[in-house]
């Protein structure tokens, strides 16, 4: 189930990257970065309270959020070089871009362990079971 879950989401950012594009294009790059991030975190929040639902609801809501969280998340990466350049004077757009693209992949090399304790330190701050959805929820909270 986990492996498909990643596979719809994947293939929802593949598809939804040149509709992207052209959204950034006709309503402007900031606008599609932010409507990117609001959908990222909706969905993230969303997906945090499944355990709420009744089960048979379970895989669809997912399924369903990582979709739309994928979305959110082509809507933001694929504006966001060209918000840097037009933001960015020509002189400096090669190294800008360079810094971001590192920053991405160090951030994620660095963010994915860490995000992956936090279950661990709410269980160890809150008292909580790592058998159950509370630390793994807020986990998603803090993250979303």
């Amino acid at each position: 189930f986990v492996g498909m879950v990643n596979a719809v989401g994947l293939l929802a950012f593949s598809i939804a990257a040149l509709p992207a594009g052209s959204i950034g294009m006709r309503f402007g790059a900031r606008t599609a970065m932010v409507l990117g991030v609001v959908m990222t975190f909706v969905s993230a929040w969303a997906i945090a309270f499944t355990d709420l639902l009744p089960a048979a609801w379970i895989p669809a809501w997912i399924t369903v959020g990582y979709s739309v969280l994928y979305v959110g998340i082509a809507l933001y990466w694929v504006n966001c070089s060209p918000a840097l350049i037009n933001l960015t004077p020509h002189t400096e757009q090669q190294r800008v871009i360079s810094v971001q693209s590192a920053m991405g992949n160090l951030l994620a090399f660095v963010g994915g362990p860490l995000a992956g304790l936090l279950p661990v330190a709410a269980v160890a701050i809150f008292g909580w079971s790592l058998a159950s959805p509370e630390p793994y929820r807020l986990a998603l909270l803090l993250t979303g």
